[in-house]
């Protein structure tokens, strides 16, 4: 087993906390604090102004290939010895930089095994994105997942009416990211930044295939 498999394994009371806005004032972040291992990822938030409806506790912090799509990597910084484990998704040089940090700060890091990806690459029929990739995993060791241990996800729906495959908004982006391929913020809240995953798509398999039904 992998890190990563050996630790979902051995944490049966966990959750997955997304980074779409659909949270926003349900005030649910004491019952995402009350898991056992608590997965974000990318660029999400812990400010205090997200913590009555995203709570704080990370235990796990999943991050995509690229490292340009990490905009907030110095900030991460200061809470990296908070985290069980940092997960990239793929060994790729196009995230060569972080790794080398995380090797070089002796940083307990590991990467999804390939043959997941490739899995459910071909029964999606289309890339998946890395929230459904950890379902997927989290599926394969704990079998059909309780909606109920899922926060923070909507595949989308905000924007899929402007966008045949949706668009991606965050609870945290209040004119406060720069985009590193830009140099300039981005007002992500009032736009929405396209996607090359088909979030419909994504939703469907996921309660045909992933999710637990009582």
């Amino acid at each position: 087993m992998s890190k990563v498999e050996d630790l979902l394994a051995s944490n049966p009371d966990y959750c997955v906390v997304g980074n779409s806005p659909c949270e926003i004032g349900k005030k649910r972040g004491r019952l995402i604090d009350k898991h056992d291992l608590i997965i974000r990822f990318n660029d999400f938030s812990l400010d205090k102004k997200f913590k009555v409806d995203y709570g704080t506790k990370t235990n796990i912090w999943v991050r995509g290939t690229n490292d340009k799509l990490v905009y907030t990597f110095k900030k991460k910084k200061k809470i990296f010895h908070r985290f069980d484990l940092i997960v990239i998704r793929a060994r790729d040089p196009r995230n060569k930089d972080s790794r080398k940090y995380f090797e070089t700060h002796d940083l307990d890091y590991d990467c999804y095994p390939l043959k997941y990806e490739l899995e459910l690459t071909s029964l999606l029929g289309a890339c998946p994105s890395t929230g459904l990739l950890t379902l997927f995993i989290i599926s394969k060791i704990h079998g059909k997942i309780d909606p109920r241990r899922m926060y923070g996800f909507s595949f989308c729906k905000e924007n899929r009416e402007k966008s045949a495959k949706g668009g991606q908004v965050h609870y945290y982006n209040r004119n406060n990211l720069v985009n590193p391929n830009t140099g300039k913020v981005e007002r992500i809240k009032k736009t929405f930044i396209g996607s090359k995953h088909d979030w419909r798509r994504e939703e469907i398999f996921f309660r045909s295939k992933l999710m637990e039904r009582k």
